[in-house]
């Protein structure tokens, strides 16, 4: 395909990858570089396809002023309000984000509003009256019922269910195979564990684990 859009990531390994994956298969841009401020500069990411580090996030205002797109792919885990704050003092403009969604991912933007910079996986589910915002990810088989508002940069992840009438608030992490009860409220900056099940209301930077979900602490207790 000719005319490609050309992409870079900020981040790196895990959620990097998969977004690069996506792009591959998607066809209409290619991933160009990675922007990482742990590696050094020409190092790679990747195990077998590899991809070159281009620079740091401080090195973003520059590539801003050419002609690239880029995918966010910063998660904090335990560090989830430093990381959010960090990534929208970026200021990329929306025309700048590129959306990596799956051919496989079963979305349409006819029945939700799908907000520029997400990343959503093969077999992920948006039901219909879906709001996600700017730098969500739905990772593989991850399902979203209708009427739910998942804020930015938060991820779902493998084979989560959040039910339908859900508010997710921002930077949450639902983990995989997780179930988020319908009309349920995940205040921001939360980390649901694996395999919980939510059944009520979560106070913002929550830690919930088991099933039924119960407070294994706050986030704002873990060690930066």
């Amino acid at each position: 395909m000719e005319n490609k859009k050309k992409v870079i990531i900020l981040g790196g390994a895990g959620i990097g990858t998969i977004a690069a994956w996506i792009v591959k298969r998607r066809q209409d841009a290619e991933v160009v570089g990675f922007l990482n401020d742990v590696l050094p500069v020409g190092s790679q990411i990747g195990q077998k396809k590899k991809y070159d580090v281009i620079g740091t996030s401080d090195d973003l205002e520059r590539y801003l002023k050419e002609d690239y797109y880029f995918i966010m792919a910063f998660h904090g885990m335990q560090r989830e309000e430093m990381v959010f704050n960090k990534v929208m003092a970026m200021n990329i403009p929306e025309e700048k984000l590129y959306s990596a969604i799956d051919p496989q991912a079963i979305v349409d933007p006819e029945f939700s509003d799908i907000a520029p910079g997400v990343i959503i996986a093969p077999g992920a589910q948006i039901g219909p009256d879906c709001i996600i915002e700017k730098y969500c990810v739905c990772l593989g088989n991850s399902f979203v019922g209708h009427d739910t508002h998942v804020k930015s940069f938060s991820h779902i992840a493998t084979n989560a269910v959040v039910g339908a009438f859900v508010e997710v608030g921002r930077a949450c992490h639902i983990g995989s195979n997780a179930t988020i009860r319908e009309k349920t409220i995940i205040g921001d900056f939360s980390l649901i564990g694996s395999g919980s099940v939510v059944l009520k209301h979560v106070e913002e930077k929550s830690i919930m684990v088991g099933n039924p979900a119960r407070l294994l602490r706050k986030s704002d207790m873990v060690e930066k």
